[in-house]
């Protein structure tokens, strides 16, 4: 800061404590007064100050300095170019001008980084210029140009954010953000309010990847209800923006009516791409509400308004859409192949941020299909281009998938770390469905742990948040969380309340994997209850939904179920037996299998050799090795068939 500066803040404490200072800093040149009358006038004030450094310059560097004011948070030579000189039919050099500037000390020099300069005031410096500026009569005239041009980038950046050029576009829409604010307040006070309607329309897909969501949400609401003469094509666009932030956010219900006015508009206009863009995102929201049907006939519409154009990264959103809901379905190598498809459009479009989604959507599959070591791969190379495009939305979720693969292989410390990084982010983007995911998870992590009571505020938490958010997903992975909490806790009862509801929602979402787990978590409460004969029916239905379906983990955790089951009964021989099928699910399998699903597999074969001679244990468990996922549901099955049979 400047010392004059201080030493009059400092004689202010006096009578000002410094939590009051602060608050009235918003405008220093009315506070800081009151130096020693025994110096000059430029040092009792700082206004008499800057006045000082005024009155030195030539008139034409005083109106460059007060017209500079128009701009906020800095700006560049070819903004003062456009804004101070030409728009203003000025002569002289924008060089000389602002080196003349520069040497008063009037302005500041920051290095961006790309070799062009940029130029900043100083917060009280800036006031001073702008009070010059409202006085001298040039204000109008030059808020207009600097919103003109401001409204020049924005709507040269738009299309260029989903292209190759985008990290460079976006970092420099982040770095005009304060003068982009100032270009939208002036445009909203504007009685037609057309150039407030086209800029918001221009920067929602900015707020959208650099997740000002919140804010964006906020500048759209206020366009929105401003009483502005756009066009359609531009109102649409503000509802496509104001239903992306609110769906962001996770809020279902606002965004659902603000992308079906839009699809109305953009039907009227007859835009193809941008109709199929808003599709895309209403197939998103019925997927979000466990509508699979009607998420796949939007994708389906979508597909084909692209189908023959030159839209490859819209091609790959679709796809990308498709993939989602077949995974929804409990099929991971379909959803594996969409999302390669989309990887070579996205490719295609030189679209950074959606190769980097997909990299994202295959680090998960691979997770999946391969094991956490081909994911961590995937994953790391998603992360390092979110990063670079400053793309927060995306480091989260992929901070979220990197603590899911550390859970899988066992290392909680790490997960926990990863886990709670992307909830704080979430939290600060208002991602509302996404904290609740990571709330999910982070109780599912302190159930591994025996972390009870964290575990049970966890899940309630997400549980209560999910319901708000009327996420069918997000309602029904909490309660299947909360199902296994009470029952490694003992509460049987509870469990089985949890497991029941979990099973009618993911029957409802007709979700095989989640119906599978549900029954699985049945049958143990059915074998701890001693109904061995329900238990063994309610092991052979979970294994049935998985025997075409690739999900070893899911496989090997009712296997173990069914070990466990075997030997309350005390069929140690034909615990044995399914011990030698479970060895074979590992062979094949191993690097897919999470560490505790491995865990609870070893305890429960120790416990089975602890009954039988070790020769005879060896003889039970040798046969099977490398079996498929068909072959092991079959082996178990018939001996679960077994014992349905007694009587």
């Amino acid at each position: 800061g400047l010392p004059l500066a201080i030493e009059l803040a400092a004689a202010r404490t006096r009578l000002l404590p410094p939590a009051a200072l602060l608050a009235r800093l918003d405008r220093r040149l009315p506070l800081l007064t009151g130096g020693g009358r025994d110096v000059t006038a430029r040092q009792q004030t700082l206004r008499g100050a800057i006045d000082w450094s005024y009155d030195l310059l030539a008139a034409a560097e005083q109106q460059l300095f007060r017209q500079l004011a128009v701009f906020v948070g800095g700006w560049t030579l070819d903004a003062v170019a456009a804004v101070c000189y030409a728009s203003a039919g000025r002569g002289g050099d924008v060089l000389d001008g602002v080196e003349a500037l520069l040497n008063q000390s009037l302005l500041r020099q920051e290095d961006t980084g790309d070799g062009e300069p940029r130029m900043l005031m100083l917060e009280t410096i800036h006031e001073y210029a702008r009070e010059k500026l409202d006085a001298s009569g040039e204000a109008a005239a030059l808020d207009r140009r600097q919103a003109d041009y401001f409204l020049a980038l924005a709507e040269a950046a738009a299309p260029a954010l989903s292209g190759p050029a985008q990290q460079q576009w976006l970092a420099q829409l982040e770095q005009e953000h304060d003068n982009l604010r100032a270009a939208l307040r002036w445009a909203l006070s504007q009685p037609d309010g057309e150039q407030a309607a086209r800029l918001a329309g221009a920067l929602w897909p900015f707020w959208d990847a650099h997740g000002h969501w919140q804010e964006g949400q906020r500048w759209l609401e206020a366009v929105l209800a401003h009483p502005h003469r756009a066009s359609g094509a531009v109102r649409a666009r503000l509802l496509q923006g104001a239903a992306t932030l609110a769906y962001n956010q996770g809020d279902l219900a606002a965004a659902s009516p603000l992308f079906a006015q839009s699809l109305a508009l953009w039907r009227e206009v007859g835009d193809p791409r941008e109709i199929a863009a808003v599709l895309y995102h209403q197939g998103l929201i019925a997927r979000a509400l466990g509508e699979l049907g009607p998420a796949q006939a939007f994708v389906e519409e979508s597909l084909g308004l692209l189908r023959g154009g030159d839209d490859p990264a819209g091609r790959a959103r679709a796809l990308t859409l498709l993939g989602h809901i077949l995974r929804a379905k409990s099929d991971p190598r379909a959803a594996q192949a969409r999302y390669t498809e989309s990887l070579a459009l996205f490719r295609q479009a030189a679209d950074t941020a959606g190769i980097a989604r997909m990299l994202y959507s295959l680090g998960n599959m691979a997770r999946e299909l391969v094991g956490p070591q081909a994911a961590e791969l995937l994953y790391a190379e998603s992360l390092a281009l979110q990063q670079a495009l400053g793309e927060q939305r995306g480091i989260a979720n992929t901070l979220e998938a990197q603590a899911t693969t550390a859970r899988d292989q066992g290392t909680y410390g790490r997960a926990a770390a990863l886990y709670t990084q992307a909830l704080e982010l979430q939290r600060r983007l208002n991602n509302s469905g996404a904290v609740v995911s990571c709330l999910v998870a982070l109780g599912a992590l302190a159930t591994d742990e025996g972390q009870w009571e964290q575990a049970r505020a966890l899940l309630e938490d997400g549980l209560s948040r999910a319901r708000q958010l009327n996420n069918q997903w997000l309602i029904t992975a909490s309660l299947e969380n909360l199902a296994e909490l009470a029952h490694q806790e003992g509460q049987r009862e509870q469990a089985h309340a949890l497991f029941t509801e979990a099973l009618t929602r993911y029957r409802q979402l007709d979700n095989a994997e989640g119906i599978a787990i549900s029954l699985r978590g049945l049958g143990q409460l059915a074998l701890q209850a001693g109904a061995w004969r329900e238990a063994a029916a309610l092991f052979q239905e979970s294994l049935a939904l998985l025997r075409e379906r690739e999900f070893p983990g899911q496989v090997m955790q009712a296997v173990s179920g069914v070990i466990a089951l075997l030997g309350a009964r005390e069929d140690w021989a034909a615990a044995a037996r399914v011990c030698g099928v479970a060895r074979g699910l590992q062979a094949r399998y191993g690097p897919r299998l999470r560490a505790r699903v491995q865990e609870v597999y070893a305890q429960v074969e120790a416990h089975t050799r602890q009954h039988l001679a070790e020769p005879v244990f060896q003889a039970a468990v040798q046969p099977a090795s490398d079996l498929s996922l068909e072959e092991v549901v079959s082996a178990v099955s018939s001996i679960l068939a077994a014992v349905i049979a007694e009587p």
